[in-house]
């Protein structure tokens, strides 16, 4: 979605390396926001196609990895752009992992919606914060390990209190960039 800190590194990402495709959403293609208009100049440049994604796409990497988009619908509502985020599901040899960006309010409500879902690593949506109603959302995605990203430490124990004892979880304002390892019967 079109919220800077989730965007504002790829110009210099795109000339460090080589990027096939860029999918967005339809709403953050139509943003008139200077960063955002400077992003798509950026990808114009570099000659990379855009990709509109929205909820029941799947994208191929290859045949052992699936991507679904399970949000944005395609009849993306105008509400906040935080509701408009592309969460993103990657399966691969039986690991599941959710990736919902800033997702929150009415959007969260249509994911949480669905049948409940088991994830072995979540991100926490909108970096962890109270709008992305932590309970519901780990009650409904029983992750094994659940990421925040975050620059600081938000209402940690409210996380950690919304999930079972057996959760693990792992934020990057204490470790920094965290790696997700994936073997045949375990995460690292």
């Amino acid at each position: 979605h079109a919220d800077v800190d989730h965007f504002n590194a790829v110009p210099n990402l795109l000339d460090r390396f080589h990027v096939g495709t860029i999918s967005i959403t339809p709403s953050m293609y139509a943003q008139t926001a200077p960063a955002t208009e400077a992003l798509i100049k950026a990808i114009r440049a570099h000659r990379i196609p855009l990709q509109l994604v929205q909820e029941g796409d799947r994208l191929a990497i290859d045949e052992s990895v699936e991507l679904r988009i399970l949000h944005p619908p395609p009849d993306e509502p105008t509400q906040s752009d935080n509701a408009n985020s592309v969460v993103l599901e990657i399966a691969t040899g039986g690991f599941r992992m959710l990736l919902p960006g800033d997702l929150e309010r009415d959007g969260l409500d249509e994911l949480l919606s669905e049948m409940p879902r088991d994830y072995d690593v979540v991100m926490a949506p909108h970096h962890g914060s109270p709008n992305s109603r932590p309970n519901e959302f780990l009650t409904w995605s029983t992750p094994k390990h659940v990421i925040v990203s975050s620059s600081k430490h938000l209402d940690i124990p409210k996380l950690e209190d919304a999930s079972p004892a057996s959760t693990r979880f792992h934020y990057t304002a204490r470790a920094g960039a965290i790696t997700i390892t994936v073997h045949a019967h375990d995460v690292q």
